[in-house]
């Protein structure tokens, strides 16, 4: 599975995710926030972004994909360089 099949499952998924990650992650009305550090992933309703501390790295949604190199190499990655 592709980066982008991921990121559509978890997006079309948002409010059972918000509802799921209530207790352990910031959730707003549009958002949601996972703190994994160093990593922080901000899930909206239309695109995952992605930080290493306060540096944004990249984001991907359902027809894009922007992540930076850095990012892809970090061991914290996981299954094909998928953030996770």
């Amino acid at each position: 599975m592709e980066l982008n099949e991921y990121a559509c499952r978890v997006l079309d998924s948002f409010d059972l995710l918000k509802k799921l990650l209530s207790d352990r992650a910031e959730c707003g009305k549009d958002e949601i926030i996972v703190y994994d550090e160093p990593l922080r992933l901000v899930i909206r309703r239309d695109r995952i972004e992605f930080y290493v501390g306060e540096e944004y790295h990249g984001m991907v949604g359902k027809d894009h994909i922007s992540v930076s190199e850095e990012l892809w190499k970090r061991p914290e990655c996981g299954y094909r360089g998928w953030p996770c």
